[in-house]
């Protein structure tokens, strides 16, 4: 796993990979915002080029066999460039294929937390936790064991918020 720099006196506490379904959650997601493309792209084919229907069919066949591939490549690289770190003093999330994208909530700054799981979610076994801060919102998904990760959290966030006298 990629490292970072610590805070002073900042000690790493856990740091880990989604879980593999939720690859296939990725490859999902991919798959069907690739095969909308593919789904537009073979209507307008066939609006614009009517007395060629055997090529239409052949031309939205090839599209999306090279849809799938494409889905399954970049769900796969996103899986594979997402990392999760919680620390003594915050959350990290880093992801991205292209651009590198690195959330950083601080444990202070975290308003609620709470585990997810949408219906497809559900379906790859790969529930997440939501984390809501007052610079927005943002989810460890495809998290094994959500609810330790939870209660891990919750026990750190309300432990800060005491040490700086934001819980009575």
């Amino acid at each position: 796993m990629e490292a970072f720099d610590l805070w002073e006196g900042e000690e790493i506490i856990e740091a880990f990979l989604p879980v593999y379904g939720f690859r296939n959650y990725l490859v999902t997601r991919w798959f069907f915002l690739i095969f909308a493309f593919d789904i537009m792209a073979s209507f307008l084919l066939w609006i614009y080029v009517t007395p060629f229907a055997d090529f239409g069919l052949l031309f939205f066949t090839v599209c999306g066999f090279v849809c799938f591939a494409a889905a399954f490549l970049l769900g796969r690289s996103a899986y594979k460039k997402r990392i999760y770190w919680i620390t003594t003093k915050r959350v990290i999330i880093k992801h991205g294929i292209l651009r590198k994208h690195i959330f950083i909530a601080s444990l202070e700054g975290i308003l609620e937390i709470k585990i997810t799981r949408s219906p497809l979610q559900k379906l790859f076994e790969s529930p997440g936790i939501h984390i809501k801060t007052p610079h927005g919102n943002f989810s460890l998904g495809g998290v094994l064991l959500p609810e330790g990760i939870y209660m891990e959290l919750a026990s750190l966030i309300s432990q800060k918020k005491m040490e700086k006298g934001m819980i009575f």
